[in-house]
């Protein structure tokens, strides 16, 4: 439940987006980053992580963003900065999975991606990917070796070849 002291705003103008998924994603963005009891708040507001002066009024944040797409959030494209324009995009819930700071990336061929977004590249499932590179496996073997090429690879890596 979204806190309404916790919305810049004390008039609420008429604007055709009351109840709305986009009129609700503003909101919430006011909520998790200024209301120390919401159960998110440590990681924005208590973070640092504050909404944009310009976006204290609805229609610029809508001005700015856009009618939020069905099935999409909002992300923040650098975790570490502010909600505001330049900063901000509507993506799938997938792409803001690869946006988060606790994930875990691997440099290969000159690219760094996430350990999901290297799964769907490269068709070897997540976990396999994730154990790989948790047991000291290099990039090029995690992303390349077929399965059944485990045991014969964890054998070499053992006796130092």
């Amino acid at each position: 439940m979204i806190d309404a002291l916790a919305i810049p705003t004390k008039k609420r103008p008429k604007h055709g987006f009351s109840d709305t998924p986009t009129h609700t994603v503003w909101m919430s963005l006011f909520y998790r980053c200024n209301n120390p009891k919401a159960d998110s708040y440590k990681y924005y507001g208590g973070r640092g992580i504050k909404v944009c002066e310009r976006w204290n009024e609805f229609k610029n944040f809508l001005e700015d963003m856009g009618v939020r797409p069905s099935g999409s959030t909002i992300d923040r494209i650098d975790s570490f900065k502010d909600y505001k324009p330049g900063n901000c995009r509507w993506v799938t819930n997938k792409q803001q999975q690869n946006n988060r700071t606790n994930n875990v990336t691997i440099e290969w061929r000159g690219e760094r991606k996430t350990v999901a977004e290297w799964a769907d590249i490269v068709g070897i499932k997540y976990s396999t990917i994730y154990f790989r590179i948790r047991h000291g496996w290099s990039a090029e073997h995690t992303l390349t070796l077929p399965l059944a090429e485990r045991i014969k690879y964890k054998s070499r890596v053992a006796n130092g070849a």
